[in-house]
């Protein structure tokens, strides 16, 4: 998100309390004003140049596109994982993320949900593909967010033979 507006700014107050149980992510400091305990993202304080600057370079047109690709590409993923007989999505697909469990073939709950919870850590470590991971409902999801350019059906493709790869390694 790069920018989000309220008209009072006490709502952000309420809302963005990192302060309180993160106490990781911000830090006391006294030479400077400290917008993060007022934003969602607390330290990511520029990311509305970020925006600005591709909005710029790209125009209202390009820019547009490049979400509508994003979207294309979000809709093949999950059609992909509803295909896939080891793939479960974990819930229906907003916007650009995916939520997906690995069940494999015959696992339990119980086993398919250690081995889904390992499964983005492993990715990583081969370098080939960022990921996130969550938990929807109690239960770990792989959760990839269509948002690079560079990515295309092949690597869509790649990403979930890569999963899957791991989920039966894992599982093993």
């Amino acid at each position: 998100c790069s920018v989000f507006l309220v008209r009072d700014k006490g709502t952000l107050r309420r809302v963005c309390r990192h302060g309180e149980s993160g106490h990781y992510l911000l830090h006391e400091s006294s030479t400077e004003i400290d917008l993060g305990r007022m934003s969602l993202q607390c330290a990511r304080r520029v990311d509305a140049v970020k925006l600005w600057l591709a909005w710029r370079a790209l125009g209202h047109e390009g820019f547009a596109r490049k979400i509508e690709r994003y979207l294309e590409l979000s809709e093949i993923l999950e059609a992909r994982v509803r295909e896939h007989p080891q793939l479960e999505m974990a819930s229906e697909r907003q916007f650009a993320n995916v939520c997906m469990r690995f069940i494999g073939f015959g696992l339990s709950e119980a086993v398919a949900d250690s081995v889904t919870d390992k499964i983005r850590d492993e990715i990583l470590l081969r370098g080939r593909f960022m990921v996130t991971k969550a938990r929807l409902d109690g239960r770990p999801i792989i959760r990839p967010v269509i948002a690079n350019p560079l990515v295309d059906e092949a690597a869509l493709e790649s990403l979930l033979k890569e999963i899957v790869e791991v989920g039966n390694d894992l599982s093993t």
